[in-house]
């Protein structure tokens, strides 16, 4: 059945939601609220709205049917809120990012598969949040252990790869 969803929240849960229903209702138009890896719910064929308030919802007959924003009023058949606990943490996440000196982004934001590193001011890697590249997971993790120092400017190139880093370190 063809409907209008908006989802509230991009990260896991959102995301899963937004994957699911288009899989479910390919048919349904699909909006959600928020701004993490907004390219790739594009790509997916959702619409993305950036930087929206959420101000509350409008009820009818029992049911939410609108979504109110500082900005627009969504009407919809239904509301899926996935804002989680932690809002805005993505998939795997290794180390501590608390007292880094550096946060690299590994890979392009806007695509589907990227990392975000923190690194101490010695220039080892201290922590890493992985998106769609969880297979990297464990020589992230070597990369932490060694406790080596790597250049800044190799651990952001995502054409330098993960076993040129390890040899290196």
């Amino acid at each position: 059945m063809a409907g209008r969803y908006v989802i509230i929240g991009a990260g896991q849960a959102g995301r899963r939601a937004a994957e699911t229903l288009r899989e479910l209702r390919a048919d349904s138009d699909i909006v959600l609220i928020g701004d993490y890896a907004a390219a790739l719910h594009r790509r997916q064929g959702v619409e993305v709205r950036l930087g929206m308030r959420l101000l509350g919802f409008e009820r009818m007959a029992g049911r939410t049917r609108r979504v109110v924003t500082a900005d627009d009023t969504l009407v919809c058949d239904a509301v899926v809120v996935g804002i989680g606990v932690q809002p805005n943490v993505e998939f795997q996440m290794l180390g501590d990012f608390h007292g880094q000196s550096a946060a690299v982004v590994r890979g392009d934001l806007d695509s589907d598969r990227f990392a975000v590193l923190a690194v101490d001011a010695a220039g080892r890697l201290v922590g890493v949040v992985t998106v769609n590249s969880g297979r990297d997971i464990a020589a992230y993790r070597r990369l932490m252990l060694e406790r080596k120092s790597v250049p800044l400017e190799a651990l952001a190139d995502a054409c330098v790869s993960l076993r040129e880093l390890l040899a290196a370190a």
